[in-house]
């Protein structure tokens, strides 16, 4: 796209009256083509830029117009079927519909015969047709699909003049494809020579080009691949490059950062480690915004995971204070749920307050983030690759501008050590941090930010527990060996962890049962698979366990526990008020066991609250009738089933019915959906189903998704629900002691104990 005050005027009228324009000039249809196809490429610039859907369904269409209208003979013709093909393959990535792959690879095909064997653009659009070929095998695993991407891709760099601004990226093309055929065949020739041709691309690259750092990434990764002598150090070397490639991708440079902290750990190298893991952790809001989707938002820190626990560890090895590795930690974590939370709370109130100023934020990002593609015009590139140089060191301007406003000098930053402690006045914080490196405790109190080692928790030993899967079981005997199994590691997790930060916490004095504190549990890494609030002995008369200790609940993230104190305060209520439970039981489910203590779970509560709540009960209802519901509720309680989705956690879920038009067909009520619903009366969610808090995506693992969370985000202060299975006889009871003890004691304030409290004391009626 032109930078210059002109083009841009133009463009802007082509965008503001395309159809008027296109429309009127009917004297030469030459030009009305020219424009339409001009028009598709603006709008595809856009879509990169923004990421909006319509601009790539409107870029599509108006190709396709394109092409449509232009005669055989027409020397245009080649370019605008390339450009519609690699549009479509544009809409594929985002949609995966494969009809828009295979008609992508049509197009290009189309392009390259009709294209003349000495024009200039035929190695370009080689070049394209393997990438295509390519991405068809990435999905079918067909190998004749990857050979002819190779033999492509060949073509492509053979027939590229050596002075040509583009043979690198077709270099670096050609070598990723190799190695994608060694990691099916084994072929060691392939790794060599997919070496040789990217170390080709980096050795023609300038310095200042922003794909460099991409291309020293899969240099590095391919010489991590082999185990020729020497190759790791070269390895390093490449990642650490990439990484200081300050006009390179984003996404590049930290998925570089990793790699290199990878290596540098293997030799002990921690103060360089951690160096590049503070900066990298401070990129990562760079990355991943808002005008992603949140498929592209899941792909993006499921290449990250664990850096911001390798960056806690990493800041706590090399001596720096508790306060410096609990900041990376809040950074690193949690950033899906983190754009989720700023979209409705005063968070992001940049947008409220200075909206140009958040405007030019998110463009300056998006434009550094925006990657260089070959498929555009070289002066389009040349004048992109000028613009990006810029819009790197006016971003870093504008950051630090935006800091120097009133109320946003952490902007992008953790928060203060004055913000912690008053997080903490209502009980401490604690912190797990699990890494290969240490495993430690960060403690937040109303006095301060202190760090504990634990020596005896190891990820190796974690990583144990976890692979026996002790919660799930398909027979009453494999249910008791089971249940042995796992009182042996809730006493391990015990003393190992759990008793270490409590004697801290309470300085070794145990506290009064009428009395118990609060605490807030963040596990950080696999750390957030385990159960703190279960840990210790629940032999009959023994107290060495953390229900005896503390009253616990969980937080993602110190950033969600502060938006569900704001939502507490935002929705506090007269006493007078009545509020509203919403009631929904399942019990039966298309496809599950029948849960006919759902039944006696909706009587009990009914009786509990009819005298001081309004109640509404659905049962087996579909998605959009609790969805309405939702709105006008300040309570919710589900009885049912409840699915992890351990691939897509979004997709997780509470299993509901189909309208009564469909029988017997489940409908879901997702994470996805509940966490983009905004709800304004929301104060407690009681999810009696299983693995609603479960989160076993290990490679989202920093994200902390799952319906417990999703709850969360759409306004719920408090959520109730389960990490593992649970017994309907035990759910019914449960439910029934709670709203007893609420009703007793329950006031629409703005006081945070008081149900965690309830909560407390309904499990421990239930174990006497």
């Amino acid at each position: 796209m032109a930078y210059n005050e002109q083009a841009d005027s133009l463009d802007e009228l082509l965008f503001e009256n395309v159809n008027n324009i296109i429309n009127r000039v009917t004297v030469d249809n030459s030009i009305r083509l020219q424009l339409l196809s001009h028009y598709a490429v603006l709008k595809i610039q856009e879509y990169r830029r923004y990421g909006r859907i319509g601009d790539l369904e409107e870029a599509v269409c108006r190709q396709s117009q394109t092409v449509e209208g232009t005669a055989e003979q027409d020397l245009d013709l080649a370019g605008r079927l390339d450009n519609l093909g690699s549009m479509l393959w544009i809409r594929f990535e985002r949609t995966g519909r494969m009809e828009d792959l295979e008609e992508s690879i049509r197009r290009v095909q189309q392009a390259v015969d009709i294209t003349p064997q000495d024009h200039p653009d035929l190695a370009g659009r080689l070049n394209n047709l393997g990438n295509k070929l390519r991405t068809r095998f990435e999905r079918t695993g067909r190998m004749e699909d990857l050979e002819e991407s190779i033999r492509r891709a060949q073509q492509a760099v053979d027939t590229t003049p050596q002075d040509h601004p583009d043979l690198a990226g077709r270099l670096n093309n050609l070598g990723y494809t190799l190695q994608r055929r060694f990691e099916r065949t084994g072929r060691i020739e392939d790794l060599e020579e997919s070496i040789r041709r990217v170390q080709q691309a980096v050795d023609i690259t300038p310095q200042d080009h922003p794909n460099l750092a991409g291309w020293l990434y899969n240099l590095g990764r391919y010489l991590c691949l082999s185990s020729q002598p020497g190759y790791s150090d070269q390895a390093l070397e490449s990642f650490r490059t990439s990484w200081q490639c300050l006009n390179g991708i984003p996404f590049h440079r930290v998925a570089s950062a990793l790699q290199a902290i990878q290596l540098l750990k293997q030799r002990s190298h921690w103060s360089e480690a951690s160096a590049i893991a503070k900066q990298a952790v401070y990129l990562l809001p760079l990355i991943n915004n808002r005008s992603l989707s949140r498929e592209d938002q899941q792909d993006v820190v499921s290449r990250f995971a664990g850096l911001a626990a390798d960056a806690c560890s990493l800041s706590l090895q090399v001596g720096d204070d508790a306060l410096e590795a609990l900041e990376l930690v809040e950074l690193g974590r949690g950033v899906i749920m983190g754009l989720l939370i700023d979209d409705r709370s005063n968070i992001s109130r940049l947008e409220e307050s200075y909206p140009e100023k958040a405007t030019m934020y998110d463009r300056l990002r998006n434009e550094v983030n925006a990657p260089m593609h070959e498929t555009e015009d070289l002066k389009m590139r040349t004048n992109r690759m000028t613009r990006h140089r810029k819009a790197v060191t006016e971003l870093d301007e504008c950051i630090q501008s935006i800091r120097r406003l009133p109320g946003h000098q952490r902007f992008l930053l953790g928060p203060t050590l004055d913000e912690l402690k008053g997080w903490a006045t209502e009980g401490p914080i604690a912190v797990v941090n699990l890494t290969d490196i240490r495993s430690d405790a960060i403690i937040v109190t109303g006095s301060g930010v202190n760090s504990i080692r634990l020596l005896t928790l190891t990820k190796t030993d974690v990583l144990k527990w976890i692979l026996e899967d002790l919660t799930t079981y398909k027979t009453p005997e494999e249910k008791g060996k089971k249940n042995k199994r796992y009182s042996q590691f809730l006493s391990w997790l015990w003393s190992s962890c759990v008793e270490i930060i409590l004697q801290d916490i309470h300085h070794g004095n145990r506290p009064s049962p009428e009395s118990l504190p609060r605490i807030w549990w963040i596990g950080v890494g696999i750390a957030n698979y385990l159960p703190f609030h279960a840990a210790g002995s629940h032999s009959a008369g023994s107290t060495e366990n953390t229900v005896h200790w503390a009253i616990s609940s969980y937080t993602p993230t110190i950033k969600a526990l502060a938006h569900a104190r704001r939502r507490i305060s935002a929705t506090a209520q007269s006493t007078n008020d009545k509020a509203k439970l919403l009631i929904v039981t399942m019990p039966e489910t298309p496809g599950e066991l029948d849960l006919p203590g759902a039944e006696r779970e909706k009587s009990a509560i009914e009786n509990a609250v009819k005298r001081t709540f309004s109640y509404q009960s659905l049962v087996k209802p579909n998605t959009d009738t609790v969805l309405e519901q939702l709105v006008q509720c300040d309570l919710i309680h589900f009885a049912g089933h409840g699915v992890s989705d351990h691939v897509n956690p979004f997709s997780s879920g509470l299993i509901l019915q189909k309208a009564k038009g469909v029988p017997k067909k489940t409908d879901r009520l997702t994470v996805r959906q509940i966490s983009e619903t905004n709800l304004k009366r929301a104060r407690i969610a009681y999810l009696s189903a299983c693995s609603t808090a479960e989160h076993r995506v290990v490679k989202m693992v920093d994200e902390v998704i799952h319906l417990a969370s999703g709850f969360q985000v759409a306004g719920f202060s408090h959520v109730i629900a389960s990490m593992w299975s649970t017994d309907d006889e035990v759910c019914v009871e449960m439910a029934s002691s709670f709203y007893e003890r609420l009703m007793g004691g329950y006031a629409m304030q703005a006081h945070n104990g008081t149900i965690a409290a309830v909560v407390h004391e309904s499990m421990m009626k239930i174990r006497e």
